[in-house]
């Protein structure tokens, strides 16, 4: 199967491992996923990229940026605490990027 192109949405597989890291990053606490998407490459990776799909060089080995979801969630641990969170996870190493608390007291207006 030929990898995805940088900038094609997540795909349902890369949505679910995105998913996957970051449940087993917060552990028992409770997660509401708000949103999972794509996070664009850094525009120099991206540009030498599409210079070798542009130039028809492309081949299934040349190198590629990485596939990263950005992750928004709220969390529940054992404190009571909601905190709202972003996780940038790379679906192909499975592997968490970076994570950062945005908030753990200031919440959207609505949540189901």
């Amino acid at each position: 199967m030929a990898p995805r192109h940088p900038l094609a949405s997540l795909s349902q597989e890369e949505t679910n491992i995105a998913r996957d890291v970051v449940l087993a990053e917060q552990g028992g606490a409770v997660v509401d996923f708000r949103t999972i998407a794509l996070q664009e490459p850094v525009k120099a990776e991206l540009v030498r990229f599409l210079d070798l799909e542009h130039a028809g060089k492309l081949t299934t080995d040349s190198p590629r940026p990485q596939r990263l979801a950005r992750v928004h969630y709220d969390a529940i641990d054992s404190s009571k605490v909601p905190k709202y969170l972003e996780t940038i996870v790379d679906v192909n190493s499975k592997k968490v990027v970076s994570h950062e608390i945005i908030s753990s007291d200031v919440h959207a207006c609505l949540t189901m």
